[in-house]
């Protein structure tokens, strides 16, 4: 995909508590093929926006591109970046070049699921304005959705680094106005989709690989893309994710050989 322009953007939007940080090394990596953006989204780390529901996020990375002098980019995201990335494709299709979701889903479509949801969310974020930031990480990442990325050698310096660069009421703030119980459903809007989409799934997180072989029920043009690891596959599994990555953008093997994904994965 990239061939018809030299560097085209790739806009790279990361998961809740992370920033456009977590994305450096990967980005180096990409750096060949793509002028590679990693921002902050709203309600993380040094982004000035303060609005976390849907529409105000899309609207202010929408302005923040065209700042980076982009009309319109590839997208990919992580998990809530993901239900981000899908929402700016549904929503500014002429803005998204294609879109590639890793652990994330169009939302929930059910309505007591998604009521249900938005109290858990609710009941997170009273946490995370009440508590010690450090604290209320650690219960995060004790569930069982992150039970590989704790085993990943560089946990703890993660978990030190989203405590500095957060602050609890913003993260709040971004749970009870952008988490999952506030998602509009998209599957029917992912359904009609008409440019290029891709879905990674992690082998050892069950539950967003069910929703990733849903997804491609609903989309059957939807490349998706299997890798061992858990649900933070661009941490826990940086060489089969550039690899994925990839295939999926048709990128030139030479510009990602196993000895530069290797040398990129040691760096994060």
């Amino acid at each position: 995909m990239p061939a018809a322009e030299a560097r085209p953007p790739l806009l790279l939007l990361h998961g809740l508590m992370g920033s456009g940080r977590d994305w450096q090394a990967l980005a180096e990596a990409l750096q060949a093929d793509f002028t590679v953006l990693c921002p902050d989204l709203p309600g993380h780390g040094q982004c000035p926006e303060t609005r976390c529901d849907f529409a105000h996020q899309a609207q202010y990375l929408m302005r923040w591109l065209e700042d980076q002098g982009h009309t319109s980019a590839h997208l990919l995201g992580y998990s809530m970046g993901g239900r981000l990335a899908l929402y700016l494709a549904t929503h500014y299709p002429e803005r998204v070049r294609s879109l590639l979701l890793e652990s994330s889903s169009p939302g929930l479509a059910d309505p007591q699921a998604r009521a249900d949801r938005q109290v858990w969310d609710a009941t997170w974020a009273d946490r995370f304005e009440n508590e010690a930031l450090s604290d209320v990480l650690q219960a995060w990442y004790a569930q069982p959705l992150f039970d590989s990325l704790r085993q990943w050698p560089g946990f703890d310096a993660l978990l030190q680094r989203r405590a500095n660069e957060n602050r609890g009421p913003a993260l709040a703030r971004a749970l009870r106005e952008g988490g999952t119980g506030q998602m509009p459903p998209l599957w029917g809007a992912l359904a009609e989709l008409i440019l290029p989409v891709g879905c990674l799934s992690g082998q050892a997180d069950a539950r967003y690989s069910a929703l990733a072989l849903e997804m491609q029920r609903c989309q059957p043009r939807l490349q998706l893309y299997s890798l061992p690891g858990g649900h933070n596959l661009h941490l826990e599994n940086p060489t089969a994710w550039l690899r994925a990555v990839q295939q999926f953008y048709r990128l030139p093997v030479h510009h990602l050989t196993p000895q530069k994904r290797e040398t990129h994965a040691r760096k994060i």
